[in-house]
This record gives C-alpha cells, structure tokens and sequence, in this order.
C-alpha cells in the first residue's frame, strides 16, 4: 500500500508541474491530475484512521482475555471495573454497566469459525424486573480485532426469566449455537431452552423448548410474546428460497417464522390492541399460500435431521 502511495503521490507531483508548464500530455494525464490526487488522499487518510481504530480495539480485546469462557455475573469489583473499561475501549460512547435496566454483559466467547478465522462473542442479559413485563439479551459479534461485525438484542420472554446462557456444539446441526436457559415465572409459558444459530452478522431463533423437551411453537400473534429477534425482512420468494438453504441454521430460522403463531386475517389490526400487524400478517399469509412454500415443508418433514423434522412438521399443522 505504501508503495502504491509513493507512486501515486509522485505521479501526481510530475503531473502538477506539466499542467503548470502549459504542457499537455497525449494520453490526456494532464486532465486526471484531480482523480489521482483524490485517490492518493483516499489512501493516506484510510492509513492514517485504520491503524489507530484497529488498535484501540485490539488493545480493548486483548484486555478481555481473561474473561474469556467466565460467568462476568459473578466478577469482584476490580475485576467488574477492569471488564468495564476494556469494553469503553469497544464502545466509547456507552455505559451499559452504570444503566440499571440496560443487558449487562454475561458471558464472552470466542468462537472458531470455517477456515480457522476467530471471533468473539459478547452475551449481555437482562432478568425479568417487572411483572408483567419480559427478560431480554443482546448479542454482539466481534472479529478478531475487537471490531463489532453485527449484533442482535431481542426479548427472552413474556413474563419468563433468563437465567443463563453456553456456547456450545450442537450435533444436530454441525455448528455451534448460543443456548438460553430461562424460566416462567408467575402464569408465565413453559419455556426452559432457546436455541440461537450464529449467522454472519446477527443471531436467529431456531428452536424453542419446555420441560419436557417438547418443541414449541413462537407467537408473532401477540409481540409482547414474541421471543428472539425481529425475522430478516423478505419478501414472500425470499423466504421460500430459504427453506430451501443448504445451511441448516437458514432452514430452521424459516421454519420457525413460517410455523409460528401468526394472525390469519389480513384486515387491518383493531386500534390500540398489541397484535401483529396487516403488513406481517399479509406477508405471512403470502408465504404461506405459495406452492414453493408448500413442496420445501413437505420435504423438509421427511428430512433424516431431527430438528428441521420437528419444526417443518409443525410448519405443515400451521398451514393446514
């Protein structure tokens, strides 16, 4: 890059000394002079504002190793302060830890990706504060630098509590998932185990369990029962075509959002009532009517995995 700069930069120089001279060059350099000198700016300002913020972050991660694979619900307050400022160095403009009713930060992880590239993950939590009221999560996505790639915060449940939360393998799938252990609490739902896939940029909502091991269904029917985050906005096609992903953690996402608990008439919602709205539930219903749509659940019920089996079998009872 250094090179390319000097050249560019003495390109510039000669060309500025020709244009002074009244000479015109041929090939028309003369009149690049601008576009060249441009881009060497360009250059030297992205070497002059990269390293400085890259090193932040990388002095800001190498700070968290220690915390790495720990419950950080249960640091002394050194180490609570020294968590604390190596994450001002990720996010300078927040204090999360000094916010009462803010995701505290509760686990870092680091995961190991295709190819053998590093990340880290940094799980924040939020605990049930209120009756009736709803616990939630943020998950954040950080590369090897420290630097925020994505991050997904989302609702843990409806008068349910988030008590913890793993990284770890799951054989089902091949990859490894975020798994959210929460509990209901007065006339809460029974759901005990909520199981995120880990994406590029964001978490999605794959499964949902109670205590008994049965997979449940998610309410888009009514939001403030709505568990995990907001589905990725597509169209009608879109979601047909991802039930048909060669990534499982696609396929279950889709089944999950396709099978859940949707309103079914597409007028528009009464006013002042907390139900999914028109835009939502005519897209749902789109979906749902397409042939496409109808063939992939199909298939997927039939399918040798376990999972994508259960959710595409519970898909089939919702479209029926």
């Amino acid at each position: 890059m250094r090179n390319v700069l000097s050249t560019r930069l003495r390109m510039v120089a000669v060309l500025s000394v020709l244009a002074a001279s009244g000479c015109q060059h041929r090939d028309g350099a003369a009149e690049n002079i601008e576009p060249v000198a441009r881009e060497a700016q360009q250059i030297d300002s992205a070497q002059k504002s990269r390293p400085a913020s890259v090193g932040t972050h990388r002095a800001s991660i190498e700070a968290l190793q220690p915390f790495l694979e720990r419950d950080l619900r249960t640091l002394d307050d050194t180490s609570k302060e020294e968590l604390k400022k190596a994450l001002s160095g990720l996010y300078p403009k927040s204090d999360k830890m000094s916010m009462a009713f803010a995701p505290q930060p509760w686990y870092l992880w680091q995961q190991k990706l295709p190819g053998g590239r590093l990340r880290y993950i940094l799980f924040e939590g939020q605990p049930i504060f209120m009756i009736p009221g709803t616990s939630s999560a943020t998950v954040r996505l950080l590369d090897v630098e420290g630097v925020e790639v994505g991050h997904s915060s989302f609702s843990t449940g409806w008068r349910i509590n988030l008590d913890s939360a793993s990284l770890r393998q799951e054989p089902a799938l091949g990859v490894q998932v975020i798994e959210v252990r929460t509990q209901p609490v007065i006339n809460g739902a029974d759901i005990v185990c909520q199981i995120y896939g880990i994406l590029e940029d964001r978490v999605a909502l794959l499964r949902l369990e109670d205590s008994k091991g049965n997979v449940l269904v998610n309410n888009y029917y009514n939001p403030n029962h709505t568990i995990g985050p907001e589905p990725p906005v597509r169209s009608a096609e879109e979601w047909e075509q991802s039930l048909k992903s060669n990534d499982p953690v696609v396929v279950l996402e889709a089944l999950k959002w396709v099978g859940g608990s949707h309103r079914t008439d597409p007028a528009p919602p009464p006013p002042n009532i907390g139900i999914e709205g028109q835009d939502e539930t005519r897209l749902s219903i789109a979906v749902r009517q397409r042939p496409g749509v109808r063939e992939a659940i199909k298939e997927l019920a039939q399918s040798n995995n376990e999972w994508i089996k259960e959710a595409a079998q519970q898909a089939e009872k919702a479209l029926n």
